[in-house]
Order: structure tokens, then sequence, then C-alpha cells
């Protein structure tokens, strides 16, 4: 991989540092919570790899 296109990935990492995993629920059976838990965070996850992925794909590595 060019160091530019790492460079790039970098930079656009750093900018969503403070992104945050935000979560709320008024579950109260643990089974419930930990279900709605690990979907949130899937789609928490999915959501910052396709911006990722996004962002690097218009990125023209021939041209800085």
């Amino acid at each position: 991989m060019p160091t530019n296109t790492l460079t790039h990935q970098i930079k656009e990492l750093q900018k969503r540092k403070n992104d945050l995993f935000d979560f709320k629920s008024e579950t109260e059976d643990i089974d419930d919570l930990a279900d709605e838990i690990f979907e949130a965070l899937y789609q928490h996850t999915a959501k910052q790899r396709n911006e990722t992925e996004t962002d690097t794909s218009q990125t023209d590595i021939n041209n800085p």
C-alpha cells in the first residue's frame, strides 16, 4: 500500500477519534441488553468501516 494512502487513512482516523459509541437502552433483561449492545456495536463498526472505505476509495493514489 502506498505511503500516501496510509498517511491519508491515518489522518482520516485521527479526525474521527472523537466519534463516540453512543448507546442508550431501557432494557432490564441482561440477555436482551447484551443482544442490543452487540447489535449496536456491530452497526457502529460497520458504519465506521464504510466511511473509511468510502474516504479511501475516493483518494487518487496517483495524484496526492
